[in-house]
């Protein structure tokens, strides 16, 4: 479990970096002793040609809106705690 863990941990900070300012990025290297190959991978993929799109807080609630008869449909068959414990994860209101 404490494996489990820990790889869960370092897997969200690496999916999470350049998302969340330096938090990510500094738990990988704190943490971790790990250093990011691309060091701003948005800006790396800007670069690249990619458009990167961060949404608004009301860009994020009108598609929050629009999801969710598809989230309460969801919420029944996963059950309620294991959504509001991924929402907390997530940071998610």
């Amino acid at each position: 479990m404490a494996a489990a863990s820990e790889a869960a941990r370092f897997e969200k900070a690496l999916c999470r970096a350049g998302l969340d300012g330096q938090l990510s990025s500094t738990i990988l290297k704190n943490e971790f002793n790990h250093t990011m190959e691309i060091p701003d991978p948005v800006a790396f993929l800007k670069e690249k040609g990619m458009t990167v799109m961060i949404l608004s807080d009301e860009e994020r609630a009108a598609f929050a809106a629009a999801v969710k008869p598809v989230y309460d449909k969801w919420v029944e068959k996963m059950g309620k705690n294991l959504v509001e414990t991924a929402r907390v994860d997530m940071g998610v209101k």
